[in-house]
């Protein structure tokens, strides 16, 4: 399961650069399918910040500023690639991943318009996956799937309508969001299918304000973003609630940094488009 966590991993890192960032290594965690035009909050994300919390609030972290400045665009543009390794930490082991993300531009999956970003990961584990999102109105991604292929397994994640991650957001602003998310694991080599998920997924965000952090990577200026995700299995009468914060890069929007109940990840070291990306 932890390659799959991974390719999860990686999906939140890309949304992090196009329009929202958050972690979780629950396998139905960051993957979605969606269309429409309200990212999923019932409102438009470009007038309502989710909560009506006040924008000027400041929770304490001695700074704020709109988490849009935390959204680099250029991670979901055609052609560009970035690398990204790091380290992650849970009750059993740590591991450490190198991916080489290439944008391949507009595709189709799940009958939605997407941009496809195809991963490599080595190290510890070696796969490929790809990923399914979209931009919308500048300041919402949202992820409408992804595939992982580990030699003749095939993992499928689509979620209805989609997972939404922001960042329209003031410092002490959130939002709620809802979806199903289905994981179906494939024995490519028989084309029979050896396990379907399903979960329902309720996330509430909260842009906590800046914060500046360091790690191997180097120190970095970051939007602090704090979320608890609750998963209910289909068939399992007990959910699953994970509390996490993530620390996305201010200006080249990488994941730097992400905490929760279950694993730490880590940033060791970054490029985009070649330049290494060192912090302040």
């Amino acid at each position: 399961m932890k390659q799959l966590m991974f390719v999860l991993m990686i999906g939140a890192l890309l949304l992090a650069g196009c329009g929202g960032g958050s972690s979780g290594s629950n396998p139905t965690a960051d993957a979605g399918t969606g269309t429409g035009t309200d990212p999923g909050t019932g409102a438009d994300p470009g007038t309502d910040p989710g909560t009506g919390a006040d924008p000027g609030t400041d929770p304490g972290t001695g700074a704020s500023g709109s988490a849009l400045d935390c959204l680099n665009p250029q991670l979901l543009a055609a052609g560009t690639t970035f690398q990204t390794t790091t380290r992650t930490v849970d009750d059993e082991e740590t591991t450490v991943l190198t991916s080489t993300a290439t944008v391949m531009g507009d595709d189709f999956f799940n009958g939605q318009s997407v941009t496809r970003v195809s991963v490599a990961v080595t190290g510890d584990e070696e796969f490929t996956a790809d990923h399914f999102m979209r931009i919308q109105d500048g300041s919402a991604g949202l992820t409408y799937g992804a595939e992982m292929t580990l030699g003749d397994f095939v993992t499928t994640i689509v979620n209805d309508p989609y997972a939404l991650e922001r960042f329209d957001l003031s410092a002490g602003q959130s939002y709620s969001h809802s979806y199903t998310s289905t994981v179906t694991y494939t024995d490519t080599a028989s084309m029979t299918e050896l396990m379907m998920i399903k979960s329902e997924i309720q996330t509430e965000t909260t842009y906590v304000g800046r914060e500046t952090i360091t790690v191997e990577a180097g120190t970095f200026d970051t939007c602090r973003f704090d979320e608890t995700m609750t998963i209910q299995v289909v068939g399992f009468p007990v959910p699953n609630t994970v509390n996490g914060t993530t620390w996305i890069g201010v200006g080249n929007g990488l994941q730097i940094m992400s905490m929760d109940d279950e694993e730490d990840i880590e940033l060791l070291s970054a490029s985009i488009n070649g330049t290494p990306v060192t912090g302040n």
